[in-house]
């Protein structure tokens, strides 16, 4: 039975952030495995998995209102107007009321609703309520691993009957060998000699991502490994936090130089105190880079046995660690054939072949 599912690709259009890293890498699944679909926020376009945000024109992160009003509105009209028996919600939000046809959302991570410092201000609290009555009208929900779908539980009880866990993929140009001709531009626009020893961490810089731990680790193991540099790539270089001599903040890159970056990575960082999932850390894996990273729920269902975890505290600990792992580079090499192993079961083909399983069984 074919059954076409009508995607909403909105987030294609601003910042690329691990929101869009994963819509991406599902589009490149589900073209692998065959299943018809329709770009609801793009219609008419061919998305192309070999370009690069799939050949969508770049555009500027919509205001809060436009967002709102392609959730509640747009997003309705374009499914009504498609001939889909499916429509694919990849992040937290819904019409405010049933669509004529069946939804899946997916569920990243409740991070708005654990954190309160994401509901602040009023308009803040407004939307994250409204979402949550809207989600309610899903048909199905997708919680990206076990972790989130146990805050599902907790959260939002009524929900949980209808949640399926489809943990996320790692993008295939990261079990790729990396362009040589991005390495080498790499290197010289961060001025490397070669050899020296950096950490990675690629992300936000919210306070649930907790980098000042890292930061301040990465201080304090140049004691003993001199030279040692962090690179902080997050989504805007300009929120990056910038005390400290270690740390060195990159604005945002293309995927084709972030794989340049964990090949020239002696270790990939990752101190967060909460995760849905933990993107860079499953592409650390799939990069053949030693992975250091918080021993959370996420990281621990990801990275299973094939990373050093600790608690995310105590930068001491963790500068113990870095310095230890940048020394031993026989334990390292041991860390980077477990994690390509591990991150084998992380590809986006066996990803979409479950939510194509999921959208027959919707659509039927």
């Amino acid at each position: 039975m074919t059954v076409t599912v009508g995607l909403d690709t909105a987030p294609l259009a601003g910042q690329h952030t691990g929101t869009e890293e994963v819509l991406e890498g599902l589009l490149y699944g589900l073209g692998q495995v065959g299943q018809p679909v329709v770009p609801l926020a793009h219609p008419g376009l061919r998305l192309d998995p070999s370009l690069p945000g799939l050949g969508v024109t770049p555009a500027p992160r919509p205001s809060h209102g436009a967002k709102w009003r392609w959730e509640t509105a747009g997003l309705a009209r374009a499914a009504a107007a498609a001939d889909v028996d499916v429509v694919h919600v990849p992040y937290l939000a819904h019409p405010p009321r049933a669509l004529p046809v069946p939804t899946v959302v997916t569920v990243h991570d409740l991070i708005p609703y654990l954190f309160p410092g994401y509901q602040r201000r009023v308009r803040d609290r407004i939307y994250f309520r409204r979402v949550a009555r809207h989600v309610a009208h899903a048909r199905r929900l997708v919680a990206v691993s076990e972790s989130t779908w146990h805050d599902i539980a907790v959260v939002f009880p009524a929900w949980h009957s209808r949640v399926v866990v489809i943990p996320n993929g790692v993008h295939p140009a990261y079990f790729a060998d990396p362009d040589p001709a991005e390495v080498a531009a790499a290197r010289a626009e961060l001025h490397l000699a070669g050899g020296e020893p950096l950490l990675l961490y690629a992300g936000g810089y919210q306070p649930h991502k907790n980098v000042p731990l890292v930061m301040a680790a990465a201080e304090a193991a140049r004691r003993t490994v001199p030279g040692l540099r962090l690179l902080l790539v997050g989504a805007g270089a300009e929120a990056a936090p910038t005390d400290g001599a270690a740390a060195w903040p990159l604005p945002r890159v293309s995927r084709a130089r972030l794989r340049a970056l964990y090949a020239l990575a002696t270790l990939v960082v990752c101190p967060s105190r909460y995760e849905g999932f933990g993107l860079p850390a499953a592409q650390g894996l799939a990069a053949g880079t030693p992975v250091l990273a918080s021993d959370i729920p996420a990281h621990r269902e990801v990275l299973d046995e094939a990373a050093c975890l600790l608690p995310p505290d105590g930068p001491e600990r963790w500068a113990d660690a870095i310095a230890s792992l940048v020394r031993d580079a026989s334990r390292r090499a041991d860390m980077a054939a477990a994690g390509r192993e591990r991150a084998e079961a992380l590809r986006w083909e066996e990803a979409a072949r479950r939510y194509q399983a999921l959208y027959r069984g919707e659509g039927s």
